[in-house]
């Protein structure tokens, strides 16, 4: 039960950040600005007590309205989640994301510290472009994949999935986005959710066998619910067959993670992977693969003569007398 949970919480963990993470990349940013500018900061210092103000100096104006040569921000003091003035260096260049307030003049996109970005160079090539009118944000993002700067390349991976015009991507387009996939299954971070989207609006079914693998070996358990959902999408009977192809050879604990799959496949997608379970000699795996077969009603015929009268009947009882309270065993707490 504790691993369950922790595999729980690392999920919703993930998915939150990734979901904050989303709303705020420079893609997103720049579509919500009603101006982005290239600042120096020439003060930095608390107003009073509960107030830090900073003093900015335009130096380019990358979308809307340049407003005053000279400006401040504000934020409340303290330390707190989302703070993103107080660590401003004086002299420092940085790209800022302003919205017009009505009461307050202009004030950061979201209130936030993702709406101030370090002035590297990358950075404000990459913002030039996501402002420019016109510009192909499909090709702008997908560059910047290849980006050196780490906030351009995962917020590329970021912004991707919730691009209208993402299945149009070109033949190259889709290469790089396959390959970038294919790395976040490997390092699991804030962008797999979001580039396991991608694929799936894409339609990249060629990535189901290593989809299935890796939810087979178990690697990524994180991150095995998302993953799962894009191979429902892409392609169920090419899992149903790898899942088939993989259960003889697994260990008992791939095993389960296989006939737990099968159970959400498609009743016809996961035929041929239960009949491999049933001819097992595992009899917990081979029990949940019986009462599968029947709850997606398949033929009880075959699976009479397959695991025998007993067994079958053993399914059948299961099937319709749901477990009570009494019937559960409860692990002891360790």
């Amino acid at each position: 039960m504790r691993t369950i949970t922790t595999g729980i919480s690392l999920l919703l963990v993930a998915a939150t950040a990734s979901a904050q993470q989303g709303a705020s990349t420079l893609a997103s940013l720049c579509t919500r600005a009603d101006a982005v500018l290239r600042v120096r900061v020439l003060a930095s210092d608390p107003h009073d007590p509960a107030t830090v103000r900073t003093v900015l100096q335009r130096l380019e104006t990358l979308k809307g309205d340049a407003g005053e040569r000279v400006f401040e921000l504000t934020e409340p003091g303290g330390r707190a989640c989302g703070r993103a003035l107080q660590g401003l260096l004086p002299g420092a260049g940085y790209v800022v994301f302003l919205r017009n307030d009505s009461t307050r003049g202009r004030v950061l996109v979201g209130g936030g510290s993702r709406a101030v970005v370090s002035a590297e160079p990358e950075v404000v090539a990459h913002v030039t472009a996501l402002c420019t009118v016109g510009a192909s944000r499909l090709e702008i993002l997908t560059s910047g994949l290849d980006s050196t700067s780490e906030r351009v390349r995962r917020d590329a991976a970021l912004a991707l999935p919730t691009l209208t015009e993402l299945p149009s991507a070109t033949g190259p387009q889709r290469d790089r986005i396959r390959a970038e996939v294919r790395a976040a299954l490997g390092r699991q971070d804030r962008t797999t959710i979001g580039l396991l989207t991608a694929a799936s609006r894409l339609g990249m079914s060629e990535l189901v066998p290593e989809l299935v693998d890796d939810l087979v070996d178990g690697s990524h358990a994180s991150f095995a619910a998302a993953t799962e959902r894009a191979v429902l999408r892409l392609d169920p009977e090419t899992a149903g067959a790898r899942l088939a192809a993989r259960f003889e050879s697994s260990n008992a604990s791939a095993r389960r993670r296989i006939v737990g799959m099968l159970t959400r496949l498609p009743a016809a997608d996961a035929r041929p992977g239960l009949r491999s379970v049933l001819a097992c000699g595992d009899a917990a795996c081979r029990s949940a693969a019986g009462s599968a077969w029947l709850r997606f009603g398949l033929d009880e015929d075959e699976l009479r003569e397959t695991v025998g009268l007993a067994e079958f009947e053993a399914y059948s009882r299961r099937l319709v007398t749901p477990p009570t309270f009494r019937s559960l065993r409860l692990a002891p707490r360790r």
